[in-house]
């Protein structure tokens, strides 16, 4: 096709126009005002395409900064209102592939969103991603974009939280959010809990209770620690996600320090005193078992120190032996990787407590191990008198456990030194 002429010239300048990018914004030159007015929809189409399918991610990164500077150059409302009709038709479309667009879309636009529109798409926004986070195993073909979708759909809606308000059902499925089989998930479900608690004053939400937590906050409480706690039970958690972790907890406990005194526990909810018996379980588990990872210890003490920091010292002393038992393992365990961060912690507490009440609680703490200790062995040896045959084959499981937990320590050390070779 030969061109001539006028459209020549129009056919020349689009050719242009990718050269004059930058490699480092993907930015627009200015001087092409009036052709991208005139082939708008042909660039974004064009652009959108290539940040749902294109298969490098640095593309996909520069076609999101190209849209972003063009609908920001965009001279008239019309063409914008075009983008943002598209973006929601896309959204509202069946196919999983038109959502994920009309999602990265969002995503893209969020800080160009006049706040009527983004309370529009955010709507939409939590619709989608309620109705895919519910995992479904046999869908195998579409896993990846589902995904990748549900991922960055919570990551935008907290990001059009600083342009509207986010609707009520946008923290509806924080059970699924959390318990997703994507840890990437789990940490943008962690994010939108996070975002949610900051809403409210731990001291005050389960004395007047509002809005989400309106409706038996007590127990909705204890719904959130339950889903705080089964973040820990995961063996790869993201710095990311662990320092989330810490900061939902530390909310929710201080909420429960704070509650009502005179507030009846329900049967079905768990008691402050479990819920931090359960938090320094995964340390001591993770110190027995796993001591060259301390992800699990780092984030139980950090809850530790941010609590001490912030909550009233005797609103706390009950639960000190407990919280202090953690700190104090680290602190005399000189192989651990957390042990001068724990020799900090336990200065902090002392500066914050007082050495008589930190004493108090360190003595008590380990009368109660030992106490666990004596109880036990007791019971390992009214089990060895009642049944000798089962106690036998269950010392020789135990010793088992260990010659294999050796040689996997053993292997381990040996690739370490291979790898410093």
């Amino acid at each position: 096709m030969i061109f001539t002429g006028t459209s020549y010239n129009v056919n020349l300048l689009l050719l242009r126009i990718p050269l004059s990018y930058s490699k480092q914004s993907s930015g627009i030159n200015a001087e092409y005002g009036d052709v991208l007015s005139e082939y708008f929809l042909v660039f974004f189409l064009a652009l959108s395409s290539m940040l749902a399918s294109d298969e490098d991610a640095q593309c996909r990164k520069g076609a999101g900064i190209a849209i972003e500077d063009l609908v920001r150059r965009a001279n008239q409302d019309s063409l914008r209102e075009k983008v943002w009709s598209l973006t929601s038709s896309w959204l509202g479309d069946k196919k999983l592939k038109h959502k994920y667009l009309g999602v990265l879309l969002v995503e893209t636009l969020a800080k160009l969103l006049p706040a009527k529109r983004a309370a529009i798409l955010s709507e939409q926004l939590v619709e989608a991603v309620n109705t895919y986070c519910v995992y479904d195993s046999e869908d195998e073909n579409a896993t990846s974009t589902r995904d990748q979708m549900v991922y960055v759909g919570v990551v935008t809606l907290i990001k059009l939280s600083t342009v509207t308000t986010l609707p009520l059902s946008a923290y509806d499925r924080l059970s699924e959010l959390m318990s997703y089989p994507h840890q990437w998930v789990r940490l943008a479900g962690c994010q939108l809990l996070g975002h949610m608690l900051s809403t409210y004053d731990p001291k005050t939400l389960l004395i007047n209770p509002s809005n989400v937590l309106s409706d038996n906050p007590r127990k909705k409480v204890d719904e959130l620690i339950k889903l705080s706690l089964l973040q820990l039970k995961s063996g790869n958690i993201l710095p990311d996600h662990a320092l989330q972790i810490v900061k939902n907890t530390v909310w929710l406990t201080t909420a429960l320090l704070h509650a009502k005194q005179g507030i009846p526990e329900d049967s079905e909810v768990l008691p402050l005193q479990d819920v931090i018996h359960k938090l320094t379980v995964f340390a001591s588990v993770e110190s027995s078992q796993d001591p060259t990872n301390s992800i699990k210890r780092g984030i139980i003490l950090k809850w530790v120190g941010a609590m001490v920091n912030t909550v009233n010292k005797d609103l706390l002393e009950p639960y000190l032996p407990a919280m202090v038992a953690p700190v104090h393992r680290e602190v005399k365990n000189a192989n651990s990787p957390l042990t001068d961060i724990a020799t900090e912690l336990m200065s902090l507490l002392r500066e914050c407590l007082g050495n008589d009440v930190l004493s108090a609680a360190l003595v008590s703490s380990d009368k109660a191990r030992s106490e666990r200790r004596r109880k036990r062995k007791r019971e390992d040896a009214l089990a060895a008198i009642a049944d000798p045959e089962r106690h036998a084959k269950r010392k020789v499981k135990v010793n088992l456990a260990k010659r294999e937990k050796r040689k996997e320590k053993y292997k381990t050390l040996k690739k370490k030194q291979y790898k410093t070779l």
